[in-house]
């Protein structure tokens, strides 16, 4: 959770933090804006420490398995925030497609219309503006 041009803006890991404890959540909007009263954060733990490990392996499989079945891949990174952002524009703008057993995303330019099938899922219709 941060905030862009006065704006309180949300990740996906702060909305799965709002999920699994709302207090947790408020706790994290408190800190970030009362960075004067000094709360110290719980430790992290061994177990929890444990499932993040885990989670980070999943992920690298994942990933490994999608380049070696997907049509094309492209990981999208960036040294910054506004790099990521311009990468990810850029893969959008080239009509980037990736298919797999596992997931299908197609990424499409402007005004175009595509349908997306995954394996064991009904088809879904995809649309750009």
């Amino acid at each position: 959770m941060q905030y862009k041009n006065g704006t309180l803006s949300f990740s996906a890991s702060d909305l799965t933090v709002y999920l699994d404890s709302p207090f947790a959540s408020w706790m994290d909007r408190y800190a970030l804006e009362s960075p004067s009263i000094d709360i110290e954060p719980d430790e992290i733990d061994s177990m929890v420490q444990l499932l993040f490990d885990k989670g980070y392996k999943h992920e690298e499989q994942v990933e490994t398995e999608l380049r070696q079945e997907a049509d094309s891949y492209i990981r999208i990174d960036g040294a910054d925030e506004a790099e990521k952002i311009a990468n990810t524009r850029s893969a959008m703008a080239s009509g980037v497609v990736c298919a797999s057993s596992k997931v299908t995303v197609a990424v499409l330019a402007s005004n175009e219309t595509a349908t997306v099938e995954t394996p064991g899922t009904a088809a879904i219709e995809v649309f750009t503006m």
